[in-house]
């Protein structure tokens, strides 16, 4: 890959003290920073001075996706998802010619942390605590726990952040199965059993969590739709999905709480968002809903990861989760 002009970048974002951040990391880099406007795009008036490299949030790379006469090399999303983006190339039936990467490094540690507090959480009641406390009830029940080192949870996509919610997960004793594709269990030292897709029921039936972290794309979609979770009956496994919200369509979720073959579900992401007032998800029975924070971008982390590809790609070498515009991911 051709290197252009060292020394310049473009930042166009709505992350607070990011620019900042960036300059930090690259103290010899003019760091140029637009701002956006109310709808969190660069006003027209401002395209111009998009060009090279450029660090901006999926609302601007699917902006620069129209705006082929734009002079760009590579471009990097604030974020880790790229379903908007990838959906804007569909649409444009162009595939654009400048390099583009996302965010995929400073996720694994905050989504963890969401993961194993709503693991916690649910083993230890703390929902059912805070109504009692409030209503001034004394329930010794809440001493009848099970301790994370007697469960066992499935991670459902191996990459970076599934590989640290892992690890994690191992470090509080649970045993880890991992569910991905064209991987080996010895890429995966927190994993103690190693699943492919067409042995995604036999990991279902066996853990009394499954994680999904994967990927929107044609082979993940829907993957966990229809009666796929009637395989969690006999743990009534608690589903977890801070992956991405197309993985299971909502009717089959709600299904599987009323069925009973799951034990309740955590979901912070969702195929229409934000989640309308009218979803029974709101009010179901064992289901917690969070609006899509599991995994919120901290300027530094998302530096941090700029930071590192800019140098490589100073250098001309590969860039670190560069996505293919033909495959999507």
């Amino acid at each position: 890959m051709a290197a252009v002009s060292r020394g310049s970048v473009v930042v166009a974002t709505a992350i607070r003290d990011l620019a900042a951040s960036v300059r930090s990391l690259l103290p010899d880099v003019d760091v140029n920073v637009i701002q956006l406007d109310k709808a969190g795009l660069v006003p027209a008036s401002s395209l111009c001075q998009v060009s090279g490299v450029v660090l901006c949030d999926p609302k601007v790379v699917v902006q620069l996706i129209g705006q082929s006469d734009l002079p760009l090399k590579w471009v990097q999303s604030t974020w880790a998802g790229v379903e908007s983006i990838m959906s804007a190339v569909q649409e444009s039936k162009m595939q654009p010619t400048f390099t583009f990467t996302r965010t995929g490094e400073g996720y694994g540690q905050v989504i963890g942390e969401y993961v194993i507090g709503h693991v916690i959480a649910h083993e230890r009641k703390f929902k059912q605590m805070f109504k009692t406390n409030e209503s001034r009830i004394w329930d010794a029940n809440y001493k009848y726990i099970r301790s994370l080192s007697t469960l066992t949870i499935g991670v459902l996509g191996l990459g970076q952040i599934g590989t640290e919610i892992t690890r994690m997960c191992k470090a509080m004793g649970m045993t880890v199965w991992g569910l991905a594709t064209g991987q080996q269990k010895s890429d995966h030292p927190y994993v103690d059993e190693f699943r492919c897709n067409n042995d995604l029921c036999d990991l279902l039936s066996n853990c009394d969590y499954i994680c999904n972290i994967l990927p929107s794309t044609p082979l993940t979609r829907n993957l966990l739709s229809g009666e796929v979770l009637a395989s969690c009956a006999k743990r009534k496994s608690v589903l977890i999905n801070v992956g991405r919200g197309d993985i299971i369509d909502e009717d089959s979720v709600i299904n599987a709480v009323n069925q009973g073959w799951i034990g309740g579900a955590i979901l912070d992401v969702f195929a229409k968002e934000p989640l309308p007032e009218s979803s029974r998800l709101w009010t179901l029975p064992n289901v917690t809903v969070s609006p899509h924070v599991s995994g919120p971008s901290q300027p530094s982390q998302v530096a941090e990861g700029f930071g590192n590809n800019y140098r490589l790609f100073c250098e001309g070498s590969p860039l670190k989760f560069q996505v293919d515009w033909k495959k999507g991911y």
